[in-house]
C-alpha cells in the first residue's frame, strides 16, 4: 500500500508553572510518535482524554509546532519547509474540528467562510468553487447567504467539512467531528465522510474516543495512552482481538461488547509514569519488568503492541 503521509518521532512538550511560579514541570503531550497513512484509507486514532489524539493530529498539520520529529507528506518535509514553500504545501491537508460553531467564524456568512482559502480566483471561479463545495456536502447553494448560526450542529459541520475540502486535499485529519452531534445525525456525517472518501480518493486521520465509531469509519487503529501509540493494526483485528490490556479495557466499555475485559485498577493515582510503561499503575497484569520501558514491537498480520505481555490479553480475550 502507498503511503501519503509519515510521521516519525514526533513529539511535543508543554511546561507548566505551579500557582506562583516557584517550580514548573513538563507535560509530554506526544512522545516520540511513529506512524504512518495509507492513501485513501481511514485511520482511526483512539484514546482517553488526555492521551494525546488532538495533539498529534495539530502536530501533523503543523496547526502546532512539533517540538522533536518530521512530517513527510507525499515527498515534501514538511517539518523543514518555510514560508510560501510550507504554505502551499500545506493546502494538502486539512483538519476538521470537533466544534464547528467555535471553529466557523459568527461574524462571517458561509461564503465568506469558504472564500477565504481561494482568494487567489477570479469571482466567476470563486463563486463556482463555494456552490459545488456546499453541493458536495449536501447542502443547497442557498446556504451561502447564511450565517453559522442559522444552521443545525450536522449542517455546521457539513459546512467545517467544506471548507476543509474547498482547498482540494488529499489528507483530512479529523478531531472528533461527530462526537458534539445527536447519534442520528452522527451516522449521517460518518456516511457523508465514506462517501467523500470514495468519489474523492481521500486519506483521513479520524480522532475518536468511541470505539465503534472507529469500528465504523476506518480501516486501521492506533491506540494511545499518555502520549504514545501502544497498539497499532487494522480494524478488525485490534477490535476483536486486543493485544494491549488498555486497548482490552476500552473495548469493554463500548455498550453491546462481545468481548468483557474488567481491569482492576490498583490505585485511584492518574498520573501516568514518565517512565517505563505509561500504563502500569492500571494494569493488572504489571510486574517489575513494566519499569522497562516495552518498545512497539511488530507481531504479524502487521500489528504492534507497546507491552512486555500481550499474550496475557490474548489468553483472556480467547478464553
Amino acid at each position: 500500500m502507498e503511503e501519503i503521509v509519515v510521521v516519525k518521532g514526533l513529539t511535543k512538550k508543554y511546561v507548566k508553572q505551579s500557582l506562583f511560579g516557584t517550580s514548573k514541570s513538563v507535560l509530554v503531550a506526544v512522545d516520540n510518535v511513529s506512524i504512518s497513512f495509507q492513501k485513501r484509507k481511514t485511520t482511526a486514532i483512539v484514546g482517553e482524554t488526555g492521551s494525546g489524539k488532538s495533539t498529534l493530529g495539530e502536530c501533523i498539520t503543523l496547526l502546532i509546532k512539533p517540538d522533536a520529529g518530521s512530517v513527510k507528506f507525499k515527498d515534501k518535509e514538511l517539518t523543514k519547509l518555510k514560508g510560501r514553500e510550507l504554505l502551499q504545501a500545506r493546502k494538502g491537508i486539512q483538519m476538521v474540528f470537533q466544534d464547528p460553531m467555535s471553529s466557523l467564524n459568527p461574524r462571517m456568512k458561509v461564503r465568506e467562510i469558504l472564500a477565504e482559502p481561494l482568494n487567489h480566483l477570479e469571482k466567476d471561479e470563486l463563486e463556482k468553487a463555494i456552490i459545488d463545495s456546499l453541493l458536495t456536502v449536501g447542502l443547497s447553494p442557498e446556504a451561502a447567504n447564511l450565517y453559522p448560526h442559522q444552521f443545525s450542529g450536522g449542517q455546521r459541520q457539513r459546512i467545517a467539512i467544506a471548507r476543509a475540502l474547498i482547498s482540494k486535499p488529499e489528507f483530512l485529519v479529523l478531531d472528533e467531528p461527530t462526537s458534539a452531534l445527536d447519534v442520528s445525525i452522527q451516522l449521517q456525517i460518518l456516511n457523508l465522510l465514506k462517501k467523500l472518501q470514495k468519489e474523492l480518493e481521500m486519506t483521513y486521520m479520524f480522532i475518536t474516543h468511541n470505539l465503534a465509531v472507529a469500528k465504523y469509519i476506518s480501516h486501521f487503529v492506533g491506540v494511545m495512552f499518555g502520549g504514545r501509540i501502544v497498539e497499532l493494526g487494522e480494524t478488525k483485528d485490534v477490535i476483536l482481538s486486543p493485544l494491549h490490556p488498555y486497548t482490552a479495557a476500552l473495548l469493554s466499555s463500548v455498550p453491546g461488547a462481545k468481548n468483557k475485559f474488567v481491569y482492576k485498577e490498583k490505585s485511584d493515582e492518574v498520573t501516568i509514569p514518565s517512565t517505563g510503561c505509561r500504563y502500569r499503575l492500571r494494569c493488572p497484569f504489571s510486574t517489575q519488568k513494566c519499569l522497562e520501558e516495552p518498545p512497539l514491537n511488530a507481531l504479524e498480520n502487521n500489528r504492534y503492541v507497546r507491552c512486555h505481555y500481550p499474550e496475557k490479553v490474548r489468553e483472556i480475550i480467547s478464553s
